[in-house]
């Protein structure tokens, strides 16, 4: 979670180079949206930036899921020697 963490940060600086009347961050994932409650409760997050979850459907989370199953698989380091 906490690399998850760092790239909403991440994410959340650009919006705030703007002159945007709204800030907007749209997580499709309950317990992420949680946290960023928590993380703005707590006065770690800028008051112009606002959260909201929205679920996504059944099916492109199956696909998701399959495809984070693939790329977990890609980066796994595989045959290394353990020291």
């Amino acid at each position: 979670m906490v690399g998850k963490m760092l790239k909403i940060r991440s994410d959340m600086y650009f919006p705030l180079l703007t002159d945007a009347q709204r800030r907007l961050v749209v997580l499709t994932e309950a317990d992420m949206f949680a946290q960023c409650q928590k993380e703005a409760a707590g006065g770690r997050v800028p008051k112009t930036v606002e959260f909201f979850h929205a679920e996504i459907p059944h099916d492109l989370k199956v696909r998701l899921v399959a495809s984070r199953g693939v790329a977990s698989g890609e980066i796994s380091v595989r045959g290394k020697p353990r020291t």
